[in-house]
């Protein structure tokens, strides 16, 4: 004769445990979606954030090469009337000017190639034929102008008059490279060796 056992509390949690109806599913699924849509959300706004820190740094980085790059080769122009060629002449994609390096005076060469969107650099000695390299690329505009002190006028075209000495007093460049904004750059241009005084630099 079997003797009747005490229910265990598992088999108590057992039988009063009951299945969810269709409506508690609904609202926990529900409750999960809206959920998601936040959280999903949230993500969204700090990727596209993220991109817009990354994008204003790539822009600031660019600006700052391209900016140091010209001053640097700017700072040491020599305008002495001893040169074989003009101290400057350029117009609004381009210039050549005359600037000393430790091993003697070389001729710098700045062109924009408007169909490759690039900058292109060239530095040589007289008589040689440097190669060019591209330093700026995806370049969408590039214009230069030239501020001349006498006339206190901008101009499109620095080309040697009588004095081949002359040089601008500033070089206006206007550029903008990739997707950025357009960006304005304002260089004064003092000469390393000068033996006139023509444009009051």
């Amino acid at each position: 004769m079997a003797l009747p056992t005490r229910p265990t509390l598992l088999d108590i949690v057992v039988q009063n445990e009951q299945g969810m109806t269709l409506i508690e599913l609904l609202a926990s699924l529900s409750l999960i979606a809206i959920l998601l849509a936040v959280l999903s959300q949230f993500l969204y706004s700090g990727v596209r954030l993220w991109g817009k820190d990354d994008q204003a740094y790539e822009r600031r980085r660019q600006l700052l090469v391209i900016s140091q790059t010209l001053s640097t080769d700017l700072a040491s122009l020599v305008n002495s009337p001893y040169l074989a060629e003009p101290a400057m002449k350029g117009d609004e994609y381009g210039f050549d000017f005359w600037r000393t390096t430790h091993d003697g005076l070389v001729q710098i060469n700045y062109r924009f190639d408007q169909s490759e969107g690039k900058v292109f650099k060239s530095a040589g000695f007289w008589g040689s034929k440097p190669q060019e390299n591209p330093i700026f690329t995806q370049v969408k505009e590039w214009k230069i102008e030239y501020f001349r002190l006498k006339t206190k006028n901008w101009e499109s075209d620095w080309q040697p008059t009588d004095n081949k000495t002359d040089i601008p007093s500033l070089i206006r460049i206007t550029f903008r490279v990739g997707t950025n904004n357009q960006e304005v750059l304002v260089i004064p241009i003092k000469a390393y060796h000068s033996e006139s005084d023509t444009d009051g630099t």
